[in-house]
């Protein structure tokens, strides 16, 4: 097959899969249970939309708490192995979606990182990203609570 302006052979066009995204910002609610659960419903939501991969705000299940220096705060890191992390395995496995979880991590005692963990759409843990760029201007205090 040729193009009859040029005499050269026209291109073949390959057609990739689509694949839809879902970016999800909102407003921390007055508890981070209630965060947690308005999470789950965009989540919900996103996948009723037909989102294949879903991606959650940073520090997801709080409200950004880095504009102020609090210790209190530390109890509201999670483990990356842990009952509340298979919860959002066990979403990702039913509905078939990966999520890219951003949380604020405890690794170990004393060792806290602002991370991003990726589950497949299998429910299996990908990896987690630690984030390396860690600010510290006026309102982001991320350097008292993150080790970069």
């Amino acid at each position: 097959m040729s193009d009859s302006n040029s005499g050269s052979p026209k291109p073949q066009v390959q057609h990739m899969p689509t694949v839809r995204l879902a970016l999800l910002q909102y407003a921390s609610k007055s508890t981070a249970v209630e965060t947690v659960l308005h999470a789950e419903r965009l989540i919900l939501n996103a996948v009723e939309k037909g989102a294949q991969i879903i991606c959650l705000q940073e520090l997801f299940h709080s409200d950004y708490f880095c504009r102020t220096v609090n210790q209190a705060q530390f109890k509201e890191a999670v483990r990356v192995k842990s009952s509340f992390m298979e919860r959002f395995q066990e979403i990702a496995k039913k509905h078939e979606v990966v999520l890219i979880l951003p949380i604020f991590e405890e690794a170990a005692p004393g060792l806290y990182f602002n991370s991003a963990v990726v589950v497949d759409a299998d429910g299996t843990r990908v990896g987690v990203y630690r984030k390396m760029h860690i600010p510290e201007d006026p309102g982001f205090h991320e350097k008292f609570y993150f080790t970069p």
